[in-house]
């Protein structure tokens, strides 16, 4: 069963990973104009979202799930950390969404947004940890 814990921690960091690499670059690049450095955050903003942060998020939530019914639903930090998650997913939902919009052409964020998006998520996950290491009720 370590095994499994352990793919589950890294299909998480993956996760969060290519989610908070894609608003730091959807941020970093939002008033670029350069036409070959903007294709090249094209490539790697793709790259990220639907090449690491889907399919670690699709394999965090099979591999959480597996944890879930093979060790039981035991303690009262689990409800909210799988509100959290499910929070996660709608942001990872909504990523997808903004970064369809700005190619585009639709940039309804300034860098702010998506600086203060960032923010959030980065709470979000750290939330996520806390309450998976820490247990506290």
């Amino acid at each position: 069963m370590p095994w499994m814990v352990t793919a589950h921690i890294v299909f998480i960091l993956m996760w969060s990973a290519g989610l908070l690499g894609l608003i730091y670059m959807l941020a970093a690049h939002h008033d670029e104009h350069d036409p070959q450095q903007t294709e090249f955050y094209r490539v790697i903003e793709r790259r990220l979202y639907f090449h690491l942060a889907t399919p670690a998020a699709a394999l965090s939530v099979l591999t959480g799930l597996w944890l879930l019914f093979s060790r039981g639903f035991e303690g009262g930090w689990l409800p909210v950390k799988l509100v959290l998650v499910s929070l996660m997913v709608a942001a990872h939902a909504y990523s997808g969404k903004l970064f369809t919009h700005f190619w585009q052409g639709k940039r309804r964020h300034g860098v702010r947004f998506y600086q203060f998006y960032n923010l959030l998520q980065t709470l979000m996950i750290s939330t996520i940890f806390y309450l998976v290491v820490a247990k506290s009720f």
